[in-house]
């Protein structure tokens, strides 16, 4: 009796055993994508998940994302799972644990499914304006392509940008961004050898991962000088709209060489905003500004190109001396323009002096206002005879923008007295 009784029971768990995997089946291959947000602006991230289920998950390849032509995209993770979905014919299927406890008399009711889902972080780049996403892969059984979403351009009041400005996203006045390059010059028309100053600055209200880092700058029809080590660009904040911005600027110091047109640009800068994207990079417009030459009417016979405000100072360490003993004799060109250009003055014919030199040392500044300084030229003067000799006055001349006129800067003569050396 013992054996039959156990042969009842085993029949009825084969059988019982039998319906459940004759009802218990993988599910067909189905590919799905969502968006965490729809409406986007140039520079804003959206995470695009793709969901693979059904029996193509193992011989699932990668999928492709298509119509994200506008954006920089990186894989940022993928997750796989087995997993039981309950038969609803009322409401569809819904998800469950594989391991969720419960009756498991339900197990007639489910189908098995394996789900892999891809998480994408595509981040909008400055030409985005509207498109329709969707994924597309292959498995063993074919091709499969999920749904189409679309993303649209979130919407701004119209731009406002100057010359040579490239924003990230667009700005108006008085309005939030996330980056923006302005480029922007002290004036758009000089003349020959009159200073411009140039600067380039980026602008971030969110933190970068690295960067900025600034291209060189290349120019077209100008002298180029950066600033002294002293007063290099660092980074300040200022706020916009009740918004913080990091900026970082690169500033150089113009000098046109000759009449017409002259340029400076395109100016870029890369940076990157995660850690798993690729760099980003704003390029501005090139930056042009009109060069007018010098006026030929009262120019001063031996100029030789010095722009700007300057004035022009003489002294000697001293004015007795004995016969055949020395006189240091110094002039000073100072002021503010084209430093590099001060030549050497006119000295006059210093009779009853043996002359020496110059040595010519240089005192130059080169800030965000522009450069100044002096140059000064020493001379070592030993008189050949006893009297009273005379250092005349020196000069060299100026073109003044500001007053649109050249200037003679000239030097009052010096007296030397000159004693015989005692005997």
């Amino acid at each position: 009796m013992g054996y039959h009784w156990f042969m009842r029971r085993y029949y009825f768990l084969t059988a019982f055993l039998f319906c459940v995997i004759s009802q218990t089946a993988y599910a067909e291959t189905e590919v799905s994508l969502s968006v965490d947000k729809q409406n986007v602006s140039p520079g804003e991230k959206v995470k695009v998940e793709v969901t693979v289920t059904g029996e193509g998950v193992a011989s699932a390849s990668m999928p492709e994302l298509r119509g994200i032509g506008d954006f920089e995209t990186v894989v940022l993770r993928v997750s796989q799972e087995a997993v039981l979905v309950r038969l609803d014919t009322s409401k569809g299927l819904r998800k469950e644990n594989y391991d969720e406890p419960g009756d498991r008399s339900m197990l007639v009711e489910t189908e098995m499914t394996s789900v892999k889902t891809y998480t994408y972080l595509l981040q909008a780049m400055p030409s985005f304006r509207s498109t329709g996403i969707s994924a597309s892969l292959r498995t063993a059984d074919g091709e499969f392509t999920s749904n189409v979403v679309e993303l649209f351009l979130k919407m701004r009041s119209a731009d406002k940008r100057g010359a040579g400005d490239d924003s990230g996203v667009k700005e108006e006045e008085g309005e939030k961004f996330d980056y923006s390059l302005k480029n922007s010059v002290s004036r758009l028309s000089a003349y020959v050898g009159q200073e411009v100053i140039f600067t380039s600055a980026f602008l971030s209200s969110a933190r970068l991962w690295n960067g900025p880092f600034f291209a060189p700058v290349k120019s077209r029809g100008f002298w180029v000088e950066n600033l002294s080590d002293t007063h290099r660009e660092k980074a300040r904040v200022e706020t916009n709209a009740g918004r913080e911005y990091s900026v970082t600027e690169i500033i150089r110091i113009l000098y046109p060489l000759s009449a017409g047109e002259a340029s400076i640009g395109p100016i870029s800068v890369k940076f990157k905003t995660d850690q798993y994207l690729p760099p980003q990079e704003l390029t501005s417009e090139p930056m042009t500004v009109r060069v007018i030459p010098l006026p030929g009417k009262d120019r001063p016979e031996g100029f030789t190109g010095l722009i700007g405000e300057f004035s022009i100072d003489a002294k000697v360490n001293r004015k007795s001396v004995k016969k055949e003993g020395n006189i240091l004799f110094t002039v000073t060109v100072s002021g503010r323009g084209n430093i590099h250009s001060i030549p050497e003055p006119s000295v006059p014919e210093l009779a009853g002096f043996d002359v020496y030199g110059p040595e010519i040392s240089d005192d130059f500044l080169r800030t965000s206002k522009g450069s100044e300084g002096s140059r000064s030229f020493a001379y070592v003067l030993v008189p050949k005879r006893a009297g009273h000799l005379r250092i005349g006055g020196v000069h060299t001349s100026a073109f003044d923008p500001g007053k649109e006129e050249y200037i003679i800067l000239e030097t009052s003569p010096i007296e030397i007295k000159v004693l015989e050396p005692r005997r």
